[in-house]
């Protein structure tokens, strides 16, 4: 197939998961559909990848809570042309109450999108 346009699919989880929030679109991120989703925005592009960005939990401070985001990052491996970008969980404490949040997604996607545009991986 002759393709027109080279694209990469770049997607900060934390603003990803609003999907759920406003469509209702799935229960968890565990049920999305990534590779459903890429070739709905595909077209008759040429998918160069997917570029995924999210964090690990803590494992200190609860196992199971730990454990369940690592079998969605399994799973997201073994989808071809899928690429998990780890970034950082920092907890703060807003109105005395503690909550977890990714830092750095931002920075590593802005930063990937500049260098493989400049590298000209992507149309």
């Amino acid at each position: 197939m002759d393709y027109k346009e080279r694209i990469i699919i770049f997607i900060d989880e934390s603003n990803f998961y609003l999907l759920k929030d406003i469509y209702g679109a799935f229960k968890t991120l565990m049920h999305f559909n990534f590779e459903k989703f890429a070739k709905f925005i595909l077209e008759d592009r040429k998918l160069i990848r997917v570029c995924y960005y999210n964090a690990r939990l803590d494992r200190k401070k609860d196992e199971l809570t730990y454990a369940k985001p690592q079998k969605f990052f399994e799973r997201l491996k073994l989808i071809p042309d899928f690429k998990l970008i780890l970034c950082r969980m920092q907890k703060e404490k807003i109105n005395e109450k503690v909550i977890y949040l990714v830092k750095e997604d931002d920075i590593h996607l802005a930063g990937d999108m500049v260098r493989l545009a400049y590298n000209n991986s992507y149309d």
